[in-house]
């Protein structure tokens, strides 16, 4: 059984919970952080810390925020990651991949925690947030082991031809129903593990914790391509000048580009 998408498993506090430390104080205790946060949440830790950047933190640890055992297998995977990084990170960037968690709904939870797993290429936050960003790159099952997924595949075979092995099993001619009693006695040998990772090995698919999964593209969009990406309100600072400077030349270019671009003209029959 899978995950449920959406808001049901974080607790009052967050979703998240992040062990935060100033990497320039080491006489000073880290502190936890629930996430998603507020800008006022995250400086009451913050101050504790002595720390003004919450974007130049150690976080040595990430856990789901939960006593749900799904969310907790994507807390103890995540946390995976980020002890094989750096120990400095963005928690403006957690804090967005907590929101963006919260808003996943029916099957992209499962998605995302077999992504996160079964992904070989992550070295910073930025690579999370754009396996969330890239959930519909992605094709996932509700199958935990190559048995289950054999099953699958044989069924929707099954399913597939239906309606020529119908033909055949009632068929006038005595080859074809001969035809249609071997294949049945096929399907009831099939060593549906042993098919079901040859096609995985072919798919380039992998079995999770929460289901099969296989990437849909071999290279990922980068949608997410770093902290000017996250929108203000989910920001845990407020951007710089030089921020909002350049974001407003980037609306304004936009906006220029959309006015000047040359409008098809219509030709009119008199």
């Amino acid at each position: 059984m899978g995950c449920a998408g959406g808001k049901g498993f974080a607790m009052m506090d967050g979703t998240l919970f992040v062990y935060v430390e100033n990497p320039a104080r080491p006489d000073i205790d880290g502190v936890s952080v629930f996430l998603p946060a507020t800008k006022e949440s995250a400086r009451e830790a913050l101050d504790k810390l002595q720390v003004k950047d919450p974007n130049a933190v150690n976080i040595t640890e990430v856990y789901a925020n939960s006593d749900d055992d799904c969310m907790n297998k994507l807390g103890y995977w995540l946390n995976h990651h980020i002890e094989q990084m750096d120990g400095t990170h963005s928690l403006d960037e957690l804090n967005y991949l907590a929101v963006k968690i919260d808003g996943m709904v029916g099957d992209e939870l499962d998605t995302f925690g077999a992504a996160i797993q079964s992904a070989q290429d992550i070295s910073s936050v930025a690579d999370i947030l754009n396996l969330a960003e890239n959930l519909d790159h992605f094709i996932w099952q509700p199958a935990f082991d190559a048995g289950m997924y054999g099953e699958f595949l044989i069924s929707v075979a099954q399913d597939t031809t239906q309606v020529s092995f119908r033909a055949l099993r009632y068929s006038e001619q005595h080859s074809d129903r001969a035809l249609a009693s071997y294949i049945e006695h096929l399907e009831q040998s099939v060593d549906h593990a042993a098919y079901a990772r040859l096609v995985a090995n072919v798919e380039n698919g992998a079995f999770t914790d929460f289901g099969y999964i296989q990437r849909a593209l071999d290279e990922m969009p980068s949608k997410y391509r770093g902290v000017e990406d996250i929108p203000h309100q989910h920001r845990l600072q407020k951007p710089s000048l030089m921020e909002m400077l350049k974001a407003g030349l980037e609306k304004s270019k936009a906006q220029l580009d959309a006015s000047s671009a040359p409008k098809k003209s219509v030709d009119l029959e008199v």
